[in-house]
């Protein structure tokens, strides 16, 4: 099973409104516990007698729960359960968050935090307390090498023996917490070893619980799939820690009324001791487990996402009950010094001791959950502990269809078996539609990115595909499926290339959406063989219509049934009506359409701001620049989800017949095979990836790979150096609207243009080719580039080349074809607003342009030195393999420069190939 992860952005509202809140409570918890040391334990709740107060309930409930939050990562790799690896390292992470949480409440609860000193260097092992501090640094020091093993890939060998370390660690600490209640004779509520193998009961109850709430919601806030059967997984798994923890206190006070010198406190906790007995019958027996368990052994609430976040959160609000009775009630029953002797004192004896929390200890408690909140929420942002994609079907099992209800009568049930033929049919291993429309800003690309985030959220796992030449828009079909859109263009792959590679990136899905450019019959070519229908015939796509129905009614009859005539063999399964101006609009068009044509409604969504992602002169906005991106995206997925029939068009998907198999002489048909490992660090090739820069198409990236590459993550915005590599890659973007942080990084500029000069091979398309060269000007304003190429970006109000390019290799470009062989002809695309002014005659050129605009409109690729910069953007498929032609080259000038180091070092001289 592969596993990918990624940080979360942390850049929206939510999150750092979230981290703000934390902080304050935080600070509200510090504060306290300078005045709990400054005036002394009087302004608490606590006494003489009840000396472990509120803070202790949130401390010990939080270090209980760091050893139960481990349970998944103990699954995973103790117990060989692979569904539950992808959760490991956030299990891990938790697990020393909440730890962390609960001895920071401890250490501030002391009064004199500097005390600690003396406890960890003066120890009298006798005591259950000496022990304790070995456990907690010990459980810490394991864990963090538990994690270490998880994440660094050279480890990954030794996670198992790490976790099965954890493992046992994990139980020997929560064996030392309950033991100093269940080994301490001084109290009547305490005196039963029986504690101890309860608290870990409760641990793996308290920890999953916590877990899940966490999971769910790092889940929805970052718009990642998580998938029905993980999920439910974890209820069940839930239920049962539940119920064995009710089982492990009923008989711990079973056990206890059996004896009759412990009938006075156990009547006291059951009967008559007021909040305590209110505590554990409504807030540890019913909220924490009847209500949880009822819930999750429900056959329909069990599955509700709702109910099981709220099933975890009373286990959580129990815990804490069960907490505050074990160790506040168990102090509140007046102590027995001299068993079976008459005794008395001005001490309170036979008393039962009164305790109220106080603010300041609520605070200091509550101050603990915050840090671990705190630690957590900036460890998903910094590293990858969050796998991209919890989807049913990427996490190595499928969740069953659902059952079916059949009607009783045989005449009707053999009818409606027919009727589910198509959605149950053995050829339907690849789920697909086409997702099209009228004309261009119709909606569909909303729809698409609506109905992908739709299905998540239903636990299938959904691959997205984009007809044409496009990188906006697969950026966010991409994000709301969890796993990378594949581009389709029939003008640049062959129809056996096409279907090859949508076999290939199909086949682990559970459904494809395949969404359109333009209309359904759009192209270049006047026999539409590039159009969205021609790659329909090919995929043999069902085609779901969107349709712009403003300003329309009965208009839209003609329309439908003009788009089926025109092409018969095109099966049109349905339509989405799209901004339509109310109910009393969407109920004229049902009729005409019901009326007139055979095309069922799947949906009809009303004009509506919030399923707006914004536009400007490329397209939309990419998602890399809005820090809230999977808020809007579970969003629109909700409208969409809310206003079509989303059961319908997973049947439509499931309807569509198999598909040819595809030939192995195809290169789409083979994944890309990895490099060996003599190969797999050839070469270095770094990747401008930033918010400037951002379009490149994943089956490039997956070339690059596969030709021996090794891809380094560039960031031209931030990164003030330039790491050591063997070739870079600046694909396009939006330099021009961050010109201004572009300008001010001037020692990655000043580093790129000597490495160019040094001979570093560099390819560059369109917004790579502005970046390089001596300026670039927008709006009446000029900002500093690179300077590596002789001449001025310049963006103009209008497109200056747009469309599909072919290009005639002229045999000067560094890795051209013509290099070693005849010239090829090249086929790409172009789509930019900036010209390249005040170049010098003695330029060169890489491309002579036979169809499109190019640099000025004759030539394109730009060469100088080893640099490769064009307009044209191209795509390693169609027989241009250009990503294995620029590693070879990488290759070949590594090694020349190596030969090169290798001669100055015996002549003393150091050639100029030698310092880049």
């Amino acid at each position: 099973m592969k596993i990918s992860f990624r940080e979360i952005d942390g850049n929206s509202p939510g999150y750092w409104g979230l981290l703000s809140v934390l902080v304050l409570v935080v600070i509200a918890g510090l504060l306290s516990a300078l005045q709990m040391e400054h005036y002394g334990h009087i302004v608490t709740g606590m006494n003489n007698h009840i000396v472990w107060g509120m803070p202790h309930v949130f401390a010990v409930f939080l270090i209980v729960a760091a050893s139960g939050a481990l349970n998944v990562a103990s699954i995973a790799s103790v117990f060989g359960k692979t569904l539950y690896k992808p959760l490991a390292p956030l299990s891990a992470l938790l697990a020393i968050a909440l730890l962390i949480g609960g001895l920071s409440v401890l250490l501030l609860d002391l009064g004199r935090p500097e005390r600690l000193i003396v406890a960890m260097t003066h120890f009298n092992f006798k005591s259950i307390f000496a022990w304790n501090i070995f456990l907690y640094t010990g459980f810490m020091a394991i864990v963090i090498v538990y994690l270490w093993t998880m994440m660094e890939r050279r480890m990954n060998p030794y996670t198992k023996p790490a976790g099965f370390v954890a493992f046992i660690w994990r139980l020997l600490l929560t064996t030392g917490t309950g033991s100093i209640f269940g080994f301490l004779i001084a109290r009547q509520a305490y005196d039963s070893a029986l504690l101890a193998p309860m608290f870990i009961v409760m641990s793996f109850s308290y920890g999953l619980a916590i877990f899940t709430l966490v999971l769910m919601a790092a889940c929805r806030g970052t718009g990642r799939p998580l998938g029905d059967d993980i999920l439910l997984r974890l209820a069940r798994l839930q239920a049962i820690f539940i119920a064995g923890a009710l089982y492990f206190v009923a008989v711990h006070h079973l056990t206890n009324l059996y004896f009759t010198r412990r009938h006075g406190v156990e009547r006291f906790l059951l009967l008559d001791g007021g909040i305590h007995t209110l505590l554990f019958w409504a807030g540890q027996v019913l909220v924490g487990s009847v209500l949880p368990l009822a819930i999750l052994f429900h056959p329909r609430w069990g599955k509700s996402r709702p109910l099981i976040a709220a099933a975890a959160g009373m286990v959580v609000a129990g815990g804490l009950a069960q907490m505050y009775v074990t160790i506040i009630g168990g102090q509140a029953y007046p102590l027995e010094l001299f068993p079976g002797m008459q005794t008395s004192s001005s001490f309170f004896d036979g008393v039962v001791h009164r305790y109220l929390p106080s603010l300041p200890e609520v605070l200091l408690g509550l101050a603990g959950v915050a840090i671990a909140g705190i630690i957590v929420a900036l460890a998903v942002k910094l590293l990858r502990f969050l796998p991209e994609n919890l989807a049913d079907g990427t996490t190595g099992t499928l969740l069953a269809p659902p059952a079916r209800t059949w009607p009783r009568s045989r005449p009707a049930r053999r009818q409606a078996m027919r009727d589910a033929l198509p959605s149950i049919a053995p050829g339907n291993a690849m789920p697909r539609l086409l997702v099209s429309a009228a004309h261009k800003s119709s909606g569909k690309t909303t729809v698409s990115v609506g109905l992908c985030a739709a299905l998540v959220r239903r636990g299938l796992a959904v691959q997205a595909f984009k007809k044409g030449p496009d990188y906006i828009d697969p950026m966010w079909l991409g994000q709301a499926c969890g796993r990378d859109c594949r581009n389709l263009d029939p003008f640049l792959m062959e129809d056996e290339e096409i279907l090859a590679l949508f076999r290939r990136h199909a086949a682990g899905a559970g459904i494809s959406i395949v969404e359109g450019n333009k209309g359904l019959y759009d192209g270049l070519a006047l026999d539409g063989s590039n159009s969205n229908a021609a790659l329909a015939h090919v995929l043999e796509l069902p085609v779901v219509l969107v349709i712009d129905a403003r300003g329309m009614t009965r208009g839209v009859a003609p329309l439908i049934l003009g788009y089926q005539a025109f092409d018969r063999g095109l099966r049109i399964a349905g339509v989405i009506l799209n901004n339509l101006g109310g109910t009393r609009h969407e109920a004229k068009l049902r009729a005409v359409i019901e009326h007139y044509t055979d095309v069922p409604v799947l949906g009809a969504i009303g004009c509506d701001a919030r399923l707006d992602i914004g536009e400007r002169h490329l397209g939309l906005v990419p998602n890399r620049e809005l820090g809230d991106a999977a808020r809007r995206i579970a969003d629109i997925g909700s409208r969409i989800a809310a206003q079509v029939d989303l059961d319908r068009v997973i049947a439509i998907a499931g309807s569509a017949p198999p598909l040819a198999p595809a030939s192995p002489l195809v290169p789409a048909a083979r994944p890309p095979r990895p490099a060996t490992r003599a190969r797999q660090h050839s070469v270095r090739i770094g990747v401008a990836r930033d918010q400037a820069f951002g379009f490149y198409y994943p089956d490039d990236l997956d070339a690059l790979r596969a030709a021996g590459a090794e891809l380094v993550d560039i960031d031209t915005l931030r990164d003030p150096q330039l790491p050591p590599l063997d070739g870079l890659f600046i694909g396009g973007g939006f330099p021009e609207v961050f010109m201004d942080e572009l300008e001010a990084n001037a020692s990655l500029r000043a580093q790129i243009r000597d490495a160019i000069e040094g001979g570093l091979p560099v390819y560059a398309e369109c917004g790579g080719l502005m970046y390089l060269a001596r300026s670039l000007t927008w709006k009446g304003r000029t900002c500093r580039m690179v300077g590596a190429l002789p001449g001025d970006a310049v963006m103009h109000d209008k497109p200056v080349g747009r469309g599909y390019v072919r290009l005639a290799e002229t045999g000067r470009g560094p890795w051209s074809a013509g290099v070693d062989g005849p010239a090829a002809e090249l086929r790409g695309h172009e789509f930019h607003y900036s010209s390249l002014d005040n170049l010098g005659p003695d330029v060169e050129f890489a491309y002579r342009v036979l169809r499109g605009h190019g640099v000025d409109g004759e030539h394109d690729g730009i060469v100088h030195r080893n640099v490769l910069a064009s307009y044209a953007h191209l795509r390693s498929v169609g027989g241009n393999d250009w990503a294995l032609r620029f590693v070879r080259f990488a290759a070949k000038h590594k090694s020349a420069r190596r030969r090169g180091r290798a001669a100055g070092a015996a002549t003393g001289t150091i050639p100029l190939i030698a310092a880049v």
